[in-house]
């Protein structure tokens, strides 16, 4: 008996977890590089960082997701460049193309910028 109340409970926390929009895990696309910060001028001797650029239909899904992150439009002098910025995570949106990039420190885990114009 107790092992079938058990199995009941887990069956409906599986239902319950599909029913409240647990997400899925997917494949992406997309390259990394680990160097000093910043990414545009790297300064030697500092905390090396993990710079992550993400491509596709996790990068529309980021984007799209970044309700109410700063958002600049025509970014960087690129006409039609649509960038939205939440702390060192920057998407952008080109012509259809999206793209997210960011930086972990890989001593203090923090997020750091992982973007130039």
């Amino acid at each position: 008996m107790t092992r079938l109340l058990l199995l009941s409970l887990l069956g409906l926390s599986i239902i319950s977890l599909s029913a409240s929009g647990a997400g899925e895990w997917k494949a992406l696309r997309g390259e990394y590089t680990i160097q000093q910060a910043p990414l545009s001028d790297p300064i030697a001797n500092t905390p090396p960082v993990a710079f992550f650029k993400i491509e596709g239909a996790a990068a529309k899904a980021m984007f799209e997701g970044m309700r109410d992150a700063k958002t600049e439009k025509n970014a960087c002098g690129e006409n039609g460049l649509t960038m939205k910025i939440a702390d060192g995570l920057v998407c952008a949106r080109l012509k259809g193309q999206y793209s997210c990039n960011f930086g972990v420190g890989l001593v203090d885990g923090k997020l750091q910028l992982g973007y130039t114009c």
